[in-house]
Order: C-alpha cells, then structure tokens, then sequence
C-alpha cells in the first residue's frame, strides 16, 4: 500500500496522530441526482438520518456543504457557510480573516457554483438497459451489486412545488464501508487508522475509461485500472474480490469489458 512521508515543514513536526489523507478531487457526474435521493432510500426505510452521501469518506451532506469545504480547504477561501481560515496556533504567520470582512467567495459566485455543480449531467452509458447481458450478471452475482446499488429513487421538486419521483442508476448506495487495512489512511507515524469509505458511483466509468489518457481509481490514485481497483478492495468487500478473483479469465474479462460501458 502506499505511505507518505512528509518534508519541509516549515511550522515544526505534526502531531504523531496526525492522519495524513491523500485525496484526488472525485467525479462530479450527477451529483444533483444523488442530491435528491431520500435520506430514507438511503437508509433502507430507517428513516435515520446519514451523515452524508458526498466526498470519499461522504463527510459532506449537501452540494452546498462540499463546495464551501473544497473552497475552504483547497483554496483556503472563506464563504458565508466557513467565513473563518483554518489557521492553527503553530502558525503564526497565518493572517486568518478579519473580523466583519466579507467572504472571499460571494454568495452569489457561491450559488453559482453550486448550481452549476447540480447539473452536471452523467455521460449517455451503452450498458442501459442491458441488465441481463452477461457482464451485468456476473456483477450482481460476485456480490458487487450489493454496495454499488443499480438503481436508487430520486426526488425532486417541479417548478408549481409538487414532487416527482423516477429512479436513477448511479451503481452506488451513498453508505460509508470499511474495505480493510490496505485502504485505510494512516498517521504520521505509520499506524493505520480505522477508514470509512463511501460507495463509490460507477456512472460515467466507461467515460473516465474512454476519455483519460491516464486515468486513474480509488480515492489516492493508487489503482490504474479497474480491475485492480477492484482487487485493492477488502473488508466488507472482501467476499465480492474473492468471488471476482475466482472468475476465469473470459468471465472476468467479460464483466470488466461490462463496466466499461457504465
């Protein structure tokens, strides 16, 4: 698995139990529809309440909440949801907001933003509607389909105020999941720390697939292809990479090929 090691600090040593998370920006395809999917669709009727469906670890609760948290911890920009600089005290140079300044981030580039997020739309897939095509179902039977949900109700308001409902296919169930020691982030000092991981949505797969000249899977980079996205995960998902490890070679193949057309 990977580690990292850190130099150059120029504020002193962190904390041992620092956790060091290393993160590519995730993909932003349907990001409104999955907005709109009930709290109780997610939570299969519990009427629970998650603790979010966004980010890879689905820290953030809204569109809304994960652009202020990429403005505020990518671009250090505040907004009138964080208005404060994440300084902490090792820092002293670090000027932090002034009090009563306005946000860095209008709230009308604020909106906009989160607006255009919403309607990003998922690239058109080949494999609608080819639920019964044979790398559909190799998925659903190596137990993949159990996490990466084929299909999730949706929700949203028409302009006069009444709802409709339809049904989406993102391959994802927006729950967070241990998926073993080999996945998880670690501390400054090496020790592994325990890691929650949402599911992540497998729409536009086939795009990322097709359009990359590099592209690359799972939360750090760390996997260059699918199939070896795949066989990185453990855990809950331990059975699902055995069963897919167990495939011959046409079977696998096929089911990959499959997932190139999500």
């Amino acid at each position: 698995m990977p580690h990292y090691h850190l130099e150059g600090l120029r504020h002193g040593p962190l904390a041992p139990t620092t956790v060091i998370k290393p993160r590519l920006a995730p993909a932003l395809f349907g990001t409104g529809l999955l907005e709109a999917v009930p709290e109780t669709a997610i939570n299969e009727g519990s009427g629970k309440r998650s603790i979010g469906r966004f980010g890879w670890q689905a820290s953030a609760v809204s569109v809304r909440d994960q652009t202020t948290l990429a403005f505020a911890r990518e671009m250090g920009l505040t907004s009138t949801d964080r208005p404060d600089d994440d300084c902490t005290p090792a820092e002293t140079d670090c000027p932090g907001h002034p009090d009563g300044a306005p946000p860095e981030v209008s709230e009308e580039l604020l909106s906009a933003v989160v607006a255009f997020v919403r309607s990003l739309a998922v690239p058109e897939s080949a494999a609608h509607g080819m639920s019964d095509s044979p790398g559909a179902v190799l998925f659903a039977k190596v137990g993949c389909g159990a996490c990466h949900r084929s299909q999730l109700t949706v929700q949203r308001m028409r302009a006069d105020g009444t709802a409709v409902s339809s049904v989406i296919a993102p391959y994802t169930d927006l729950k967070v999941h241990d998926l073993g020691a080999d996945m998880a982030d670690e501390n400054v000092m090496g020790a592994r720390v325990t890691s929650l991981w949402r599911t992540a949505p497998l729409w536009g797969l086939g795009y990322r697939a097709k359009e990359e000249s590099y592209p690359t899977f799972l939360h750090d980079g760390r996997a260059t292809s699918i199939e070896e996205a795949i066989l990185w995960h453990s855990g809950e998902a331990a059975y699902a990479k055995y069963q897919f490890m167990k495939l011959g070679p046409n079977a696998r193949e096929a089911l990959l090929l499959w997932l190139e057309t999500l």
